[in-house]
């Protein structure tokens, strides 16, 4: 079958705008990828750690967590738990380690501590995995 040179212009143009708006799609989400809005200012305590609550946007890192997270206590007292706590404690070292990590997760209490990051307040909860269903709610500074 035989393409006239009127359909080949046709099929050109066609091509050229997929190439166009790939390109433009691809800018776009190559740009909401890699551009991030302002850091995130927390307030700091007095030996210089950051607290607050957590960042409410999908997108992001450990590193744009606080070091003293806002959470409600056990007995209902408002306070900051530690990023490591928050975590897990720290990371595991080998494949194998994460697996018995994971393997051997169950609920830890750890301490809420006032904003100075040093004053214990209250203790919060962290379920484990096998812990079923847990009732999580959102805290207003």
């Amino acid at each position: 079958m035989a393409i006239s040179s009127k359909q080949k212009g046709a099929g050109g143009v066609i091509l050229l705008l997929v190439l166009l708006v790939s390109a433009a799609v691809g800018y776009g989400v190559s740009n909401a990828v890699t551009s991030s809005d302002e850091a995130i200012k927390y307030a700091t305590t007095p030996d210089g750690r950051t607290y607050g609550n957590l960042p409410t946007t999908d997108d992001f890192s450990n590193s744009d967590i606080p070091d003293l997270i806002g959470v409600m206590g056990d007995n209902g007292h408002y306070g900051y738990i530690t990023k490591e706590d928050f975590n897990g404690g720290p990371p595991p070292k080998s494949p194998q380690d994460a697996l018995s990590q994971q393997e051997n997760a169950k609920s830890v209490t750890v301490p809420v501590y006032d904003s100075d990051g040093i004053t214990v307040i209250d203790s919060f909860t962290i379920h484990g995995p096998n812990d079923g269903p847990v009732q999580l709610e959102t805290v207003d500074e």
